[in-house]
């Protein structure tokens, strides 16, 4: 199967979804249709969450203008929760993330949209503690209703087709040698479980958001996958899925921008303006900033400081205009990474820059990009039981270590359990915690998992200083658990000991 060159390749099309007002097909659901004026979709960007010792930072989309004011709430409730449930995945699996979204189709009729939560479980700090989530929304606009995979026919597609096709396309990008990609990818075993994968409408296509580790099983990426093309009524329809370009297409484009000059998406030449002493590398990159489904080109150069001062390197994005020519309507230094968001201001993609911690939003004017000031909201994130519980269960064990500080061995002897505490006497005598007499938290060095749903792990470090038996540096694992309604350390640890003067 031939796949479209815009969406999948290495040259990577930002296809964004607001579409040429030409397109007048709005009969057509699988279409993406003209959006109306009136309809917009914002980033909104928040305050990093802290909960359960990670952050969580980003943008989610919020949608406005449409005509029936409570699908429209429904709908941004849809999103907020989305976001909700990413911080609790992080939380759990211990990822600092950043919450993005991608809009696949957005018409009149039809609102296909996926949100993405990428980052990196804390304290790996390489490719293999990367983990990312994506859900999509599908909404049905003109009758204010949010769609299923049941409304879109995935079944229709045919779990060994699906399967076919999946495979075929990672085939293609990996190829043979890697022994890896094929236990990374959706492999469903009945109709039911592809039913419960991540599916949408993109350029009338129906798409699955496929977010194996191909290649390599130590990283992840997002991919859409065309399955089928979707007609009226969600109808999976005969024929190969649309092509938007081809390999033809985008070599004649490559070769229009470099005056005949370049043939690949990537590669090296020497400019012949004088200006630099050595060769040039470059890269080619497809966006559709427009949303008219012909993209623009985001073109970089990287070489010596006497061609490009001292970022060494430039990024331009170049725009065709009616006439076939193309022109530069933005221009980067090579370090400042654009990045393009699936929100719009008068049918051009936001972009978003970012040099060292400085992040810059750019938005269309009607005639060119200008700066817009980030502003950041707060999130208003409701905590789950289990975040709930954690913070608790640090609270409860720094209390105990307090309490022997402060020498209320009572309270320190009442929060453990009657099996490991002993007797009163023996627990607050000078040969165990009696000679205790001021102890200090370490309050950036605790840790706390989850055991079970009412059982937590939490690891202490702490100063404590006893005359009678020396002082020390300890670093203790506590178990403490609520099971019963009310909280007990069921056991204390010692992992470390270090002698304090």
């Amino acid at each position: 199967m031939k796949f479209p060159i815009l969406i999948f390749l290495a040259v990577c099309v930002l296809s964004c979804s607001k579409q040429d007002q030409s397109n007048k097909n709005q009969n057509d659901a699988s279409k993406n249709t003209p959006t109306s004026d009136i309809i917009k979709i914002d980033p909104i960007f928040f305050n990093p969450i802290e909960t359960e010792g990670i952050a969580v930072d980003g943008h989610y989309p919020k949608i406005s203008g449409l005509k029936n004011k409570e699908f429209e709430d429904k709908l941004n409730s849809i999103f907020t929760r989305n976001i909700n449930d990413f911080v609790y995945s992080s939380a759990e699996g211990m990822v600092n993330s950043t919450l993005s979204f991608e809009i696949l189709t957005l018409n009149d009729s039809i609102l296909s949209l996926s949100q993405e939560s990428w980052g990196m479980v804390d304290g790996t700090g390489t490719s293999a503690g990367i983990r990312l989530e994506v859900v999509t929304v599908n909404a049905d606009l003109k009758n204010a209703r949010i769609l299923t995979n049941v409304d879109l026919n995935v079944k229709q597609v045919g779990l060994s087709n699906f399967k076919k096709i999946v495979t075929g396309y990672f085939r293609n990008i990996c190829g043979y040698g890697d022994m890896f990609w094929e236990d990374y990818i959706s492999n469903p075993k009945s109709t039911e479980e592809m039913m419960k994968l991540q599916f949408g409408i993109k350029d009338g296509n129906l798409v699955e958001m496929e977010f194996g580790t191909p290649c390599s099983f130590a990283s992840r990426g997002i991919y859409l996958i065309p399955l089928a093309k979707i007609g009226p009524g969600f109808q999976i329809q005969p024929g190969s899925p649309n092509i938007l370009l081809n390999s033809e297409d985008t070599a004649k484009i490559i070769s229009e921008i470099s005056n005949g000059e370049f043939s690949q998406i990537e590669g090296q030449f020497l400019p012949k303006d004088g200006k630099c002493d050595s060769i040039v590398s470059y890269h080619i990159q497809f966006i559709d900033i427009n949303y008219d489904n012909f993209p623009e080109v985001m073109r970089t150069y990287y070489g010596s400081e006497k061609c490009f001062g001292s970022s060494k390197g430039e990024t331009v994005i170049l725009k065709r205009d009616p006439n076939g020519k193309w022109n530069e309507i933005i221009k980067y230094k090579a370090y400042e990474s654009p990045g393009f968001l699936a929100s719009f201001n008068n049918g051009f993609c936001d972009i978003i820059t970012q040099q060292d911690t400085i992040q810059t939003l750019l938005r269309w004017n009607g005639s060119k990009y200008e700066e817009s000031p980030i502003i950041k909201t707060t999130f208003n994130f409701t905590e789950s039981q289990s975040s709930i519980n954690k913070k608790e269960a640090i609270r409860q064990v720094i209390e105990w270590i307090e309490n022997l500080g402060k020498r209320d061995f009572r309270s320190a002897y009442d929060k453990m359990s009657p099996s490991i505490r002993g007797d009163f006497e023996s627990f607050s005598s000078s040969k165990k915690y009696g000679g205790i007499t001021s102890t200090k938290v370490y309050s950036e060095d605790i840790y706390c998992y989850k055991v079970s749903d009412c059982i937590f792990e939490v690891i202490v470090t702490y100063d404590s200083f006893d005359p009678a038996n020396g002082n020390g540096k300890f670093t203790d694992r506590f178990e403490i658990n609520n099971c019963k309604g009310n909280w007990v350390i069921n056991s204390v640890k010692r992992w470390n000991k270090e002698k304090l003067q």
